[in-house]
């Protein structure tokens, strides 16, 4: 993330762009919510923040709606109660060394170094994270900073909606199995794993701002924005290309794939994924248009704003390990 973003700033932004809705004659705010359809389907997108704070709800009753009105809830992964426990073991079972490899026998001496300076700021050793992968440990570090910056995976979108999901007995499908992500995070060469893992240390200092940065373009329906921020943050590295493909794009391409695959049928579904896959030239609005479906983003309902106070359905916080994540998407 590379770039000093003044974190007070970032949070009057993200205020000014949740401001309530448009005046006479302005254009409307646009929900980060779009829409597809066939002749028997009609398909809801709704980009999502995995971690977040109070203040992204209530949602739009836009947003409300489209998911009331679907049959079907189809996220990433099901992290409903059950299988959310399930994830987190084979996530540590993918994520830590077996026998007597260590993480240090799998990086230079100056990652190592790197990896020991961090881990003192937060008041760990290196031997307490000796034996996980450095995708792993990655993951692990990103999640624990934002929750140290008090955002929390509880009130992430995704959760939310699988939690009511749950509750109501609506049938959930999943795009992605934990093992396809684990693919997706632990493949690659032992160079690309010290170079994401660098990366992932270098970027840290700056996480709260950027992801107020998010937080206010996803309140202000600004797809563009959205695309910005990701790309500025994205690694420029050309060694970690195989990786940021694997991240975004072949996905994007096979969740396409699966959202047409449900115009196909018949009945609504409501599609909740990362928002960083939606936007974008590689992204999945962009791959839907390009083959020939029309794919419109919905407008909030004159004078709503997302940010407004009220009551919300509570979804009990998930610890650090037992939630999957795209990292900052």
């Amino acid at each position: 993330m590379g770039r000093m973003v003044n974190g007070l700033v970032a949070a009057v932004l993200a205020c000014m762009l949740a401001a309530p809705g448009a005046a006479a004659g302005e254009k409307p705010e646009k929900c980060f919510l779009w829409k597809v359809g066939s002749d028997t389907a009609s398909v809801y997108l709704l980009g999502s923040i995995h971690m977040s704070r109070e203040k992204m709800y209530p949602l739009c009753s836009v947003i409300e709606d489209a998911y009331g009105e679907s049959d079907v809830l189809v996220v990433e992964l099901d992290m409903s109660e059950g299988k959310r426990a399930l994830a987190a073991v084979l996530m540590l079972q993918k994520g830590t060394y077996p026998g007597e490899e260590t993480i240090e026998d799998n990086l230079s001496a100056e990652a190592v170094e790197r990896l020991s300076a961090h881990l003192k700021t937060r008041g760990m050793s290196l031997a307490m994270v000796n034996k996980m992968k450095p995708w792993y440990l990655g993951l692990i570090l990103v999640m624990g900073e934002y929750m140290r910056l008090g955002y929390d995976p509880g009130m992430g979108l995704d959760l939310y909606f699988i939690g009511r999901a749950a509750a109501q007995k609506k049938k959930i499908l999943e795009l992605e199995s934990v093992a396809e992500q684990i693919a997706v995070l632990g493949g690659g060469s032992k160079e690309e794993q010290e170079l994401s893992l660098l990366e992932t240390l270098e970027q840290l200092p700056n996480a709260g701002a950027v992801m107020e940065k998010m937080i206010a373009a996803w309140m202000a329906g600004d797809a563009d924005g959205m695309n910005r921020i990701l790309r500025e943050n994205l690694s420029k590295n050309p060694a970690l290309e195989p990786f940021r493909k694997r991240l975004l794009d072949d996905r994007n391409v096979t969740m396409a794939d699966a959202i047409e695959g449900y115009l196909e049928t018949a009945g609504t579904y409501f599609v909740v994924i990362g928002g960083g896959h939606f936007v974008g030239e590689k992204g999945i609005v962009k791959l839907l248009r390009e083959r020939n479906h029309s794919v419109e983003q919905l407008e909030k309902r004159p004078g709503e704003r997302e940010s407004a106070p009220g009551p919300r359905e509570v979804i009990p916080s998930a610890s650090r390990n037992e939630v999957m994540s795209d990292r900052e998407y």
